[in-house]
């Protein structure tokens, strides 16, 4: 620890202060708090952000939309209508905590909902954002010129809307070392037809249903803070795809349509993956979307699929809903038989999943699960229960995939991603002790029945949190949380021969953290946070000792008014090996998700302003600085820079009318 007093002592520390993350008025770190996913973390943000471009209006939204807001159980939808029905439209927005266990969520959801008549909408709309990325120091790829583009990052997107029934969209993304700046481009245009209740979109689109082993987008909140919202998807059924994620979406044409309580959705697609293939064999995809050096570019949009799917469900009016799912896929190349651990991966050039989904409440209770299965008989199923009684949440929720299910676009819950060869069983308690204290614990137990890539053995694994946050008063808040896990491992290990020999680690990783956060003003927040992490594995050859890694960091929020903001954070860390990194969200531009390991001993401090030129118009600058004490390189392969020092800014400029 006496090292990292020391770092404290540089000059940077002048100003040791950071913003309360967030985008707009929504406190992002509270909802996504996780450990790395950054694409699926990165949807859920914009995700989020398409929510706060048009709230839902709570005097007339239905059970089902309330419900595609996270946070917002069936349980809570379903009060909410029936307290509407009896007393009244509510007046204003904060009169939803009248409704028993909306005071608990509000500060989360009430960026969603609006209160009052529907703005009358303009003939068109359109809004814009144009965001530019860069490293300052030169990796070794653009010292050597291996990299075929220049070193800036760029991504456009737009949305227009041509009356309430008429919707375009658009992104382009150029990643740092590409050359063309639309190395990415996607586009949609959705047209709703009122008169039949039906929809169609052509061109980039997302589909997700049930609880996703039949289909399911990026957007997927992973295991932090929150103990039960994760353990149930959010289906959303087919909708625009704009996110800069490359090999997620479909392309085609897509319709939904509402006969009374039945919801049907059918499309098809057709779209190139990139992949690196050999004789019309794939030898591997690969998802990075990076098409800088001669090899990435060689497998730019090699794989050529065709995807149909179809989706019809059956609703009631109090929030069930019971449906069936069908995809079919076939591809131009072929996929190899394997042998070895990666027997049972998926071979041939076409593929169908068929499942069953169901989402029932009544009362406090909620139940909902799925069931699929694939061409080669392999079969998923998901379970969940949700129990709401305002002042207490359970969520339990039970997951086994066979490790021959094979499916491309399901993003089941589990801890590694696939959704195949895992079950576990998962539990979620939130429990408000009063208006001001809450606690959360989870419990996650899951075990991998076969070998994979990084463990050459079947393995199992066990991870809790535990945290409980106190309001004090309307200036000082105090949160506390411990989380822990147990994952096995396998690695290659000498024996007291000299022989190399496959072993089982069973290592414990812990994380403490506190933090303090205080709101001197309106216009001021300040957050403080103090966190440990520990590392020991006594059961290797090597029996690893158990230590310590530290961070600390502050944050400040200043927002003296509507015309700018200013967010800081530093951050002084001390982390002795990987498996005591740290992760942060930190403040970033909005709709980009901003989240930093950290990994030796250093500091890290950045800074984002943020300015309305005027009604329509605003932009967005940061500034990041990363100084390692313990490094004269920073990163590795092509990417590796020479210096212990990095800078990064990051520009974005918005518009709408």
């Amino acid at each position: 620890m006496k090292s990292l007093l020391s770092i404290s002592r540089a000059p940077w520390a002048i100003v040791m202060a950071a913003c309360f993350l967030q985008a707009g008025d929504i406190d992002v770190e509270k909802i996504i708090d996780i450990e790395g996913q950054v694409d699926e973390q990165a949807a859920v943000l914009e995700y989020l952000d398409s929510l706060m471009d048009s709230p839902l209006n709570v005097n007339d939204a239905s059970v089902q939309q309330l419900c595609t807001i996270p946070w917002i159980s069936p349980t809570l939808a379903v009060r909410l209508v029936h307290h509407r029905y009896r007393h009244g439209p509510f007046d204003n927005l904060e009169d939803i905590k009248k409704v028993s266990g909306f005071s608990h969520v509000y500060d989360k959801i009430s960026p969603f909902l609006t209160v009052g008549k529907r703005r009358i909408s303009l003939p068109f709309h359109a809004q814009g954002r144009h965001c530019l990325f860069w490293q300052v120091e030169d990796s070794r790829a653009f010292q050597q010129q291996l990299y075929s583009g220049s070193r800036f990052k760029i991504v456009n997107r737009l949305r227009c809307s041509i009356t309430d029934n008429v919707h375009v969209g658009a992104v382009g993304e150029k990643d740092a070392g590409e050359r063309s700046w639309d190395d990415f481009r996607a586009g949609y245009v959705m047209i709703e037809l009122p008169f039949i209740a039906a929809r169609v979109i052509a061109g980039s689109f997302s589909a997700s249903f049930g609880q996703g082993l039949v289909f399911w987008g990026s957007c997927k909140m992973s295991k932090g803070s929150d103990p039960v919202t994760p353990a149930k998807q959010r289906s959303r059924g087919l909708y625009p795809y704009l996110s800069a994620a490359e090999n997620d979406g479909f392309c085609g044409v897509g319709i939904s349509a509402r006969l009374g309580m039945v919801e049907m959705h059918v499309f098809s697609s057709h779209t190139h993956k990139d992949a690196r293939i050999d004789d019309g064999v794939v030898m591997a995809l690969t998802s990075s979307g990076l098409h800088r050096t001669a090899g990435e570019i060689a497998t730019y949009d090699r794989l050529e699929e065709f995807v149909c799917g179809a989706s019809i469900q059956v609703g009631t009016r109090q929030c069930g809903r019971i449906g069936c799912s069908w995809q079919g896929s076939r591809y131009a190349s072929r996929f190899p038989p394997h042998d070895g651990i990666h027997q049972f991966d998926f071979s041939g050039d076409h593929n169908t999943v068929a499942g069953i989904h169901y989402d029932l409440a009544t009362g406090s209770w909620n139940v909902f699960g799925e069931a699929a299965q694939s061409q080669s008989g392999g079969r998923a199923y998901v379970a969940g229960l949700w129990y709401d009684l305002g002042e207490i949440e359970v969520a339990g929720l039970f997951r086994h995939y066979d490790r021959h299910f094979h499916n491309f676009y399901a993003v089941g819950f589990a801890e590694r991603d696939g959704t195949r060869n895992e079950k576990g069983v998962y539990f979620g308690l939130r429990y408000h002790l009063d208006d001001h204290t809450t606690l959360s614990f989870f419990l996650d137990q899951y075990f991998f029945a076969w070998p994979y890539t990084s463990c050459p053995m079947p393995s199992s694994g066990v991870e809790l949190l535990g945290s409980i946050e106190r309001r004090f008063s309307d200036i000082l808040s105090v949160a506390i949380r411990f989380r822990a896990e147990n994952k096995e491992k396998g690695v290659s290990e000498l024996d007291e021969y000299g022989n190399a020999a496959p072993r089982i680690q069973r290592p414990h990783r812990s994380n403490v953290r506190l933090q303090l956060t205080i709101d001197p003003t309106k216009s001021i927040r300040l957050r403080s946070r103090i966190e440990f992490s520990s590392f020991a594995d006594n059961q290797s050859l090597s029996r690893t000792p158990r230590q310590l890694g530290a961070l600390i960091s502050q944050d400040v929020r200043w927002r003296p008014g509507r015309i700018w903001s200013l967010q800081i954070r530093c951050s002084i860390f001390d982390v002795p090996s990987y498996e005591h990194r740290f992760y942060q969200y930190e403040n970033d531009l909005p709709g980009v998700m901003g989240l930093k390991m950290l990994n030796g001993r250093g500091k890290r401090s950045c800074l984002l302003l943020s300015c309305w030129l005027s009604q329509h118009l605003r932009t967005h600058l940061k500034y990041a600085n990363t100084w390692y004490d313990d490094k004269e390189t920073i990163g590795s392969g092509n990417d590796i820079v020479y210096s212990p020092c990095e800078n990064h800014f990051s520009f974005q400029f918005e518009w709408h009318f």
